[in-house]
């Protein structure tokens, strides 16, 4: 039973973290509450991240389909703007006087704690038959699944949106996820030259 509930868990904040390149401190201070319709009526994360700044994400649905299918897991409901956690314990806490379960969400050291037990036990799985993988993943940080979803959308989004979207303070700091398209660009413009004639 405490392995589905665990799996059930890692589907739904890995969708949430990936979706919208969440950092720890954003995943466990918002709740379903954050989730609320823009001005087109579409569903948006209203977040406010590193230094208080407001970030304004959408949902995709692969992210409404991971808050759904764990809500209803766990028999609260399809989605609903209520104070359902991004990053909610394993059990509920108490069960409310209407009779609905009710979660607290896990604290940052908690999130960093679960994910790195988690890389652990993949690590675990693959140590026989590759060391050297077994190893980078008892490397990887919560932080990872960020730089990952931010690298991703680097190879779609120019270098502002891909600004906006991350919540950085500076286009300094997205700069670091467009590495690989300078290295592209080095080798298609290396014969690139004037030659003598």
């Amino acid at each position: 039973e405490r392995q589905s509930m665990e799996k059930a868990r890692l589907n739904y904040i890995f969708a949430l973290t990936y979706g919208a390149a969440l950092r720890e401190s954003e995943l466990a201070s918002h709740t379903c509450k954050a989730i609320r319709p823009d001005k087109n009526s579409e569903l948006t994360l209203y977040l406010l991240g590193k230094g208080r700044r407001l970030r304004q994400l959408p949902v995709t649905p692969d992210m409404f389909q991971a808050i759904n299918t764990y809500r209803t897991f766990h028999g609260a409901g399809s989605f609903t703007a209520d104070d359902f956690p991004l990053a909610p314990a394993l059990r509920p806490v108490k069960v409310a006087a209407t009779g609905h379960q009710v979660f607290r969400s896990i604290k940052v050291r908690q999130i960093r704690t679960w994910f790195s037990q988690f890389m652990a036990y993949c690590a675990d799985q693959v140590i026989a038959s590759n060391a050297d993988l077994a190893n980078r993943l008892e490397q990887k940080s919560f932080h990872s699944l960020r730089h990952t979803a931010l690298s991703h959308l680097a190879k779609q989004m120019d270098i502002e949106d891909l600004s906006v979207f991350a919540g950085h303070e500076s286009i300094t700091t997205t700069q670091q996820y467009y590495t690989p398209e300078r290295e592209r660009l080095r080798a298609l413009t290396k014969d690139h030259q004037l030659h003598n004639r």
